[in-house]
């Protein structure tokens, strides 16, 4: 088997870099070897960058500031960009979301002039042949910056990113100064692609199955059947009279309306340290971990994401019945209880998901709401942590249940009085 150190040779050699230029190269392939593998991806490139950078002034470039920018692929963000700065030595990100691939700002850039021509860009930015044709060199010019370069890193696809790099000395790049960045490009875009590709994977599987679902199913929790047992804080949620609603509303306007909803139900759930684990319909599946600070505390933290969820979604039908709208009615059921976390469904088709008694509990306390006309619903093992905020509603029986089940409600002071529920 080959070692990394001389791959690093090999492909140095392929891209042509000199003799004097081959260490740079050699150290560069196996620390991103290295860094590729590393658990936190995120800052190991952040140090892998760094060191780069520091590496290069070792070597006599001057580098003044450092940019390499990537497509992403989330539902908010279209790229994303890590800088490099000399006087700090320091590593901060950008992340630019859509709308501004539209901007004045990105169409007239050097990075949209190399993704519409995939070319190399040089300008110097002081002397007789600067050539200040964009209004970002005229910033790096103003930062003292004297020279600018940006180079294209294929990758295959549409996704292409750039490295930029400006220099402060004097003269600007030298010819050997650029040879070595273009030596190291080729190397740069394959490091970015796989970083990327490992980033937009999990970007993708946090958007869609959560994050600790995503950090589960990325670490190799993929077989069928297989989970384990928590306890946790159950919550679940939906709109009442759905069903109606959606037969006389347009498809569009419906899912901007479950859009806005789930905005307002699942925001809070986040700011409190719960997880969405599904949309189901016009419902939510959430769930408040108890591992890390017990069950008081995660009923804590599902009791104040409840009260800012009626909060955020009394504040939205305000605007709604403003444009004259009817408001949305939610209904939300907590429990704690165990239940098994993991992955369920076809051989080539999984959810990773909770299942167990418990899930079933609070899908059936959560159809009560409407019933006992109030927005949220609890259990006694819900109650029993967070007694000052629930009132009891006395015995009920849920559907498949023999024993009837005491059910408590949200004390009107807790924020609950606005938004009543009738059958």
């Amino acid at each position: 088997m080959s070692r990394p150190e001389d791959v690093a040779s090999a492909l140095a050699d392929r891209i042509g870099g000199p003799e004097r230029q081959r260490p740079l190269a050699d150290w560069f392939l196996v620390a991103a070897g290295e860094a590729c593998a590393a658990p936190d991806d995120r800052a190991a490139m952040d140090q892998l960058l760094q060191d780069l950078c520091e590496r290069l002034v070792d070597r006599g470039v001057l580098l003044h500031r450092v940019a390499v920018g990537v497509r992403a692929l989330h539902p908010l963000l279209f790229a994303r960009q890590t800088i490099w700065q000399r006087g700090c030595n320091c590593i901060s990100t950008v992340d630019r979301e859509f709308g501004v691939e539209s901007s004045p700002v990105y169409l007239h850039s050097p990075v949209h002039r190399i993704r519409e021509t995939g070319l190399p860009l040089r300008r110097r930015l002081v002397g007789p042949d600067a050539e200040l044709d964009f209004p970002v060199l005229d910033e790096l010019k103003a930062e003292g910056a004297t020279d600018y370069v940006i180079h294209p890193l294929p990758r295959g696809d549409e996704r292409a990113g750039y490295i930029s790099l400006t220099t402060d000395a004097p003269g600007g790049f030298d010819p050997a100064a650029l040879a070595l960045i273009e030596t190291l490009v080729p190397i740069l875009a394959l490091v970015v692609k796989l970083f990327s590709t490992k980033r937009m994977a999990a970007d993708l599987l946090a958007v869609y199955l959560g994050e600790d679902a995503a950090r589960r199913v990325l670490s190799g929790e993929i077989r069928r059947g297989t989970g384990q047992l928590i306890r946790a804080v159950l919550w679940h949620c939906d709109l009442k009279d759905f069903t109606a609603l959606s037969d006389v509303t347009p498809a569009p306007v419906l899912i901007a309306l479950l859009d806005s909803y789930f905005e307002a139900m699942a925001r809070p759930i986040a700011a409190q340290g719960g997880e969405v684990l599904k949309f189901i319909g016009d419902g939510i599946l959430a769930i408040f971990r108890t591992d890390q600070g017990g069950e008081a505390l995660a009923v804590a933290h599902a009791l104040e994401a409840t009260i800012a969820a009626l909060s955020s979604l009394d504040r939205l039908n305000q605007a709604r019945v403003t444009e004259g709208r009817a408001p949305l009615v939610t209904k939300i059921a907590l429990h704690v209880g165990e239940m098994m976390y993991g992955n369920v469904g076809a051989a080539d088709r999984l959810d990773f998901t909770v299942i167990g008694p418990a899930v079933n509990t609070v899908a059936r306390v959560q159809a009560l709401c409407g019933d006992l006309a109030e927005p949220v619903l609890a259990t006694r093992d819900f109650a029993r942590l967070a007694p000052t905020q629930m009132v009891s509603r006395g015995l009920h029986r849920l559907r498949g249940m023999v024993a009837p089940t005491e059910l408590f409600a949200l004390e009107k002071s807790a924020g609950a009085e606005r938004l009543q529920v009738s059958s």
